[in-house]
Order: C-alpha cells, then sequence, then structure tokens
C-alpha cells in the first residue's frame, strides 16, 4: 500500500484479485473472505462505491489495525463482520452473492484456512448464476493441488488459473452458471481484441495492469469444449 494513495492496488495478487472485471460487470453487492491490510476493500469503496461490500474477518486485531492505521471500518458501503469464513459460508443464502473474493491465510501462509470441499461447495452454492469466486492461492505450495482439485469438484468444472505474480501467488477465477466459454462460432482472435478493449477500459477506469490478464483469459475463454 502506499499511504499516499491507500485507495491503489500495489502487490501484483490484489491486483490480480480484481481481474473478474474482464469476465463480468460491477455487480450491486459483493462478499470479500478475510480482510487482510484492506486493500481490496478500499480498491473497491474508491473505484466502485455503488458495490455494497460485505467482508468476514476472523481476527479481531486484524479489523481493528484496519480501522487505526488504514480508516477501513464499516461504513454505509462497507460491512466488516467478525465471524470464522468457513462458518460464514455454512450459513450464507443461496444464489445470493455475484462476486466472492477469497483470501484466506493465517500469519504463518501455510495455505488458505478454508481449503476442503464442503468449504467450496457453500461458496458455490451461495453464489448467483452467473457468478465468480476469486482465489488468491500459492502455486508452488503443498496446498495448491488440493485446493485446485477441491475448487474443480466443488465447481463441476476447472477454473481459470492467471499467471504467477513474482511473490508466488495464483489467482484462479472459478465460475457458476453457463460455462465461460467464447462462441464457438467466433475466431480466438475476436475474443483476444474484445478482451483488449475491456482492458483499456479497466485501465483507464481502475489504475489497473490489466494487459498481463488478457493471454490467459483468452485462452480459458477459447479452450476445447468437452
Amino acid at each position: 500500500m502506499r499511504i499516499k494513495h491507500p485507495h491503489r492496488l500495489v502487490l501484483e495478487y490484489t491486483q490480480d484479485m480484481m481481474a473478474w472485471l474482464m469476465l463480468l460487470a460491477a455487480p450491486n453487492r459483493l462478499l470479500q473472505l478475510g480482510l487482510g491490510a484492506g486493500s481490496c476493500a478500499r480498491f473497491l469503496s474508491h473505484y466502485l462505491p455503488a458495490i455494497k461490500q460485505t467482508v468476514v474477518e476472523l481476527h479481531q486485531e486484524v479489523i481493528l489495525a484496519n480501522a487505526i492505521m488504514f480508516g477501513t471500518k464499516s461504513d454505509a458501503s462497507l460491512s466488516i463482520i467478525h465471524d470464522d469464513a468457513s462458518r460464514f459460508m455454512a450459513s450464507s443464502k443461496d444464489s445470493y452473492w455475484p462476486v466472492i473474493l477469497a483470501d484466506l491465510y493465517d500469519a504463518d501462509a501455510q495455505g488458505p484456512t478454508c481449503d476442503n470441499t464442503s468449504f467450496y461447495q457453500n461458496c458455490y452454492r451461495s453464489l448467483t448464476a452467473p457468478g465468480l469466486m476469486v482465489l488468491n492461492l500459492f502455486g508452488s505450495h503443498a496446498s495448491w493441488k488440493p485446493n485446485y482439485r477441491a475448487i474443480s469438484k466443488a465447481f463441476g468444472t476447472e477454473p481459470l488459473v492467471l499467471n504467477p505474480s513474482e511473490a508466488g501467488n495464483v489467482v484462479v477465477i472459478a465460475s457458476k452458471g453457463p460455462s465461460m466459454h467464447w462462441p464457438p462460432n467466433e475466431q480466438k482472435t475476436d475474443c483476444e481484441r474484445y478482451l483488449r478493449q475491456r482492458a483499456v477500459l479497466l485501465k483507464t477506469a481502475l489504475e489497473l495492469p490489466t494487459a498481463r490478464w488478457i493471454k490467459p483469459v483468452a485462452e480459458y475463454l477459447c479452450r476445447p469444449q468437452v
């Protein structure tokens, strides 16, 4: 985070957590699992203030630190809830959240703290259709394969995987609803052209390095249909 611009996303993986905007228009509400340093919450409040955010954070000290150090606290458009993400999702409404962002690492960063199939199934159940879940994972960590398999099983399809950040974080995007495929009667070049145009719009509006998302998103949308 930059002190003079606390709403901007500096870390690569936090920027990549916004790649869902290449695929879906900004919804009226959004759920975040894990507050962390509050960078995603501040970004969305600044650039997309019409979104009503709900953030679930397990640790009260993290909530307090965000309020004291960064001024990130509940207001009219941001609700921060002190709760366990797994418990929250187990009781969440069906087909309610258009977008779920999950960044669930503890201080030891030994893999996501909520990472079983049941948790991901509850996330899937709680998404609208269409809906997207965006997750921060570690690509070179032992937790990668079991999480990837659990997400694929819960969502019934393999997720979109973005390129790893320099720190090793890998953001994946899982979808509910119509399969994310470019129309088969159109060319991949048409898809890439559309994504380039979308990337330019998002870069201008949100100050994000969107160009790096074009290739992995295009490859995913144009993958062979099974």
